[in-house]
């Protein structure tokens, strides 16, 4: 197993020779403790016990995680109020920061865990490409918030502890300057992650770098991902992460055995049949995207037109993934589905948009009640418009009873309620049709991409390119 040099090599685990076989380098930068959701450090302890599960030795697996510490109560998580204390619900929405159900506690971490600020990562990352060699293999997991939106821009980031952040561009620049040996694969949870795909290529944009890399991403660089939760329950789970490392490790986060993944039959798990898995299973707004997969759309590969040679052409990876995508859209098994896939596609947008200007008449009423209330409330306890008077706290504590009689009373709360229900409602029905918009996102991607792959010729530049980045995809930690 490889070994990663860290700096002056502090800690001895980390001081080994280099040897051959799998590491990797888990990352959670979680910004602050309000943004450090719990399910990130259920996600690293998760993915720590999936590759050692695989046979990468805890030694070989370097994990940075918040501040690094076992003191600093930085990890969130949702604690509902007490029943008889509803009306602090209220005043948070009115007077608060929405986090007012959230508890903080220091971190879980493992032996030898480090910080995950940007000078951490890049320590990190340098140090563990590094001491690559020959026929090693490093693999780097982030859970994360991202930032960015553009598409496959390299302006896209990371979050960081301390919100600092790294972009892709900074991100590939790292992997160039320091990764000259063995193989990179990157795994990626954060919102907007498909952009850190283009550390698939070297100083040269757009070309392939000569070490091998290659990486599998939550969703598409201009879109938000699913996962960062202050929920502690992990049975209700339902993310990249969560799929990807279940069918990798072949157990679920609750112990578990995963359903079967090994779509090959060769008898192991490899990164591109959990992603594969991913794309088939979440139920989630996530659109998993890969680098081979963008790689193929950026050179601007044009579609071949017979469906049915290409899908019988396709990986069984990939033909595992479109008949469960398939399933779940009810496609029909004849003839070429673009059709109704751009149909389904263009409804649910519309639906979409009608349920957005509603939300939006929502937000315009809930504005207008909340002004009123707020200035009713302040008229008779004005300490409530700032937490950090001396006297809020005797306040709450001595007229927390008349507050909730004053709410119950007062016909502004109550429409304000109701409206509260009902937008409730709104937003869980465009919860719905934004899964529903990623499944034909996941349909529609993936059928260009088997389009797209069927075209090109392995004897041309983009046909070695490609085999390149499967053969790397196709790798499994054993």
């Amino acid at each position: 197993m490889l070994t990663l040099i860290l700096g002056a090599c502090a800690a001895p685990a980390w001081c080994e020779p280099p040897q051959r076989g799998w590491s990797a380098l888990v990352i959670s930068g979680g910004g602050v403790p309000s943004s450090n959701a719990v399910a990130h450090e259920k996600n690293v302890r998760f993915v720590e016990d999936t590759l050692q599960r695989r046979g990468i030795a805890a030694g070989r697996i370097r994990s940075l995680v918040a501040s690094g510490t076992r003191t600093v109560p930085e990890v969130a998580y949702r604690k509902p109020i007490e029943g008889e204390r509803w009306e602090l619900y209220a005043l948070d929405r009115l007077f608060g920061d929405g986090n007012a159900d959230l508890e903080y506690r220091p971190a879980r971490l493992g032996k030898g865990a480090g910080r995950a600020n940007r000078d951490g990562v890049l320590t990190g990352l340098r140090a563990s490409l590094k001491g690559l060699t020959e026929g090693a293999s490093l693999l780097v997991y982030v859970t994360d918030h991202g930032g960015g939106g553009e598409p496959y821009g390299d302006d896209n980031y990371m979050v960081l502890w301390r919100n600092e952040k790294l972009t892709a561009g900074e991100y590939r620049q790292a992997v160039n300057d320091h990764h000259k040996r063995g193989r990179v694969v990157s795994v990626m949870a954060q919102c907007f992650s498909g952009a850190f795909s283009s550390s698939m290529y070297g100083p040269e944009t757009r070309t392939l770098a000569a070490p091998d890399r290659c990486g599998f991403f939550a969703t598409t660089s201009d879109r938000v991902s699913a996962g960062c939760t202050p929920e502690l329950s992990e049975a209700d789970y339902d993310d990249y992460t969560t799929r990807f490392f279940a069918a990798l490790g072949g157990r679920r986060r609750t112990g578990e055995p995963a359903e079967a993944a090994d779509y090959d039959g060769d008898g192991s798990v490899s990164y591109a049949e959990a992603h594969a898995y991913a794309l088939g299973a979440s139920e989630t707004l996530d659109v998993p995207v890969r680098t081979s997969e963008v790689f193929l759309e950026e050179a601007g590969v044009p579609q071949v037109k017979q469906w049915k040679a290409a899908l019988a052409a396709a990986s069984a990876p990939d033909r595992a993934a479109w008949m469960r995508i398939a399933a779940r859209l009810r496609l029909a098994e004849e003839g070429d589905p673009a059709a109704a896939i751009a149909n389904g596609l263009a409804k649910v947008r519309a639906d979409l948009d009608a349920l957005r200007d509603r939300l939006d008449g929502f937000a315009d009423r809930g504005a207008e009640l909340e002004d009123g209330l707020r200035a009713r409330l302040l008229e008779r306890w004005p300490m409530l418009g700032s937490p950090f008077h001396p006297r809020f706290a005797a306040t709450m504590e001595r007229e927390g009873e008349a507050i909730r009689s004053f709410l119950q009373a007062d016909a502004g709360f109550r429409a304000w309620d109701r409206l509260l229900r009902e937008e409730g409602d709104a937003w869980a029905r465009r919860h719905e049709l934004e899964v529903d918009e990623a499944w034909w996102l996941r349909a529609s991607r993936l059928h260009a991409h088997l389009l797209r792959a069927a075209a090109v010729k392995p004897d041309s530049e983009i046909g070695r390119g490609l085999t390149r980045l499967q053969a790397c995809e196709n790798s499994a930690p054993d």
